[in-house]
């Protein structure tokens, strides 16, 4: 059977001194047969001269040129130029392991999935005012090595698997565990999403079986019975919103009957200190929020079972925010909105013992003092 051609979606916008280190990681792929679409989203820097640069250099390699939209419509974009049977999302200012595409489409050919996510790792650069960023000049910080999804412990030394229906083991030949492929259904995916059992609601660091963007996730075929790309995309990324992975993530993982999570870390999530997530609070996060809320109403409607672990997913997304608030007179209202709401969900979470631990506390803590759980909260962050 030949190998399916993937399309991998690269949003770029003024980052003309990380895209030529990005699209080298992913023309470098051992997988290659790729179809990669680089969409210049109306840069101001020369990030489109360096795409059409690299579209020379690999004929794998596409350029599109359009106005500034956001990453969404950048995102929605590529998609609806691409025709692959699998989509990658990558970010023009990460890069990835030889073996990213590989090691995602294995598990997904292995365990019939339509989802599959890998780890990843945090990289700084050593110095911000390099201008020619090369690998070199990286810092892998180590104690995020682990930081990628499916690092659920298991119980006794490890090697013993105590849940033989939903994990695969590979060992080298001192029968050392190096690899560890979780294989869940719909449900099961939803809840360690949704919990952040060592997942995280990003569109990079997974491969998504192209169909769950269409409608209904089904397939047409032609006359000879070959299958055939669906005419549209249907689930798409909200444009001129933040935090839109959130948006999308949890309707993904219900569109897909089979998700599969390794714990290798193949992607590199570059910290730039200008990056939205790394910034002072902006009232635009509070989509954030407007997302989390959604899920709930989601869960409650399809998946009533979930309604607690979506809950968790809103309170951690609110106490994010809260810590990001430098000053709460500043915010007021975006502050006593988030008030509200741990209020509100507070007595869920805190009885919930499947909620992280650190939502519990911080449910509990709001009871004796929201205001000194945002200056906690302020006060780790900044650590």
């Amino acid at each position: 059977m030949s190998e399916p051609l993937i399309s991998v979606i690269v949003p770029v916008y003024n980052v003309e001194n990380y895209v030529v280190r990005c699209v080298g990681s992913i023309c470098a792929q051992t997988y290659t047969k790729l179809e990669i679409l680089l969409v210049d989203d109306g840069s101001t820097d020369l990030s489109g001269a360096r795409c059409d640069e690299l579209a020379v250099m690999d004929t794998r390699v596409r350029t599109i040129h359009k106005e500034n939209g956001g990453l969404s419509d950048a995102r929605n974009t590529g998609m609806k130029a691409a025709s692959g049977k699998y989509f990658a999302f990558v970010d023009s200012d990460d890069y990835l392991a030889e073996d990213y595409i590989a090691y995602l489409y294995g598990m997904i050919e292995r365990h019939h999935a339509q989802i599959a996510v890998c780890g990843y790792q945090k990289v700084y650069h050593s110095d911000e005012n390099t201008k020619n960023t090369t690998c070199n000049s990286m810092r892998i910080d180590e104690k995020y090595k682990y930081n990628g999804v499916c690092r659920d412990k298991v119980a006794g030394n490890g090697d013993t698997n105590t849940d033989k229906n939903s994990s695969y083991r590979k060992r080298d030949g001192n029968n050392n565990r190096v690899d560890s492929e979780k294989v869940y259904n719909t449900e099961e995916g939803l809840r360690h999403l949704l919990y952040q059992r060592g997942m995280i609601s990003s569109a990079w660091g997974r491969l998504f079986d192209a169909s769950l963007f269409m409608h209904r996730n089904t397939w047409g075929t032609n006359a000879k019975g070959e299958q055939l790309l669906p005419s549209s995309i249907d689930l798409l990324f909200p444009v001129g919103k933040l935090h839109e992975d959130v948006a999308v993530m949890y309707k993904l993982f219900e569109a897909a009957d089979t998700i599969v999570c390794g714990d290798e870390a193949k992607y590199y999530y570059f910290q730039r200190s200008d990056s939205i997530v790394n910034q002072q609070f902006d009232r635009r996060r509070m989509d954030y929020i407007t997302f989390t809320s959604e899920c709930i109403q989601f869960m409650e409607k399809y998946y009533p079972d979930l309604r607690k672990a979506a809950v968790s997913r809103h309170f951690s997304a609110c106490f994010e925010l809260l810590s990001c608030i430098e000053n709460n007179n500043r915010y007021r209202i975006e502050y006593e909105r988030l008030a509200s709401e741990i209020k509100k969900y507070r007595r869920i979470v805190f009885r919930d013992s499947n909620a992280r631990l650190i939502n519990r506390l911080a449910a509990g803590g709001s009871y004796i003092s929201l205001t000194g759980i945002w200056k906690l909260s302020r006060l780790v962050r900044s650590k």
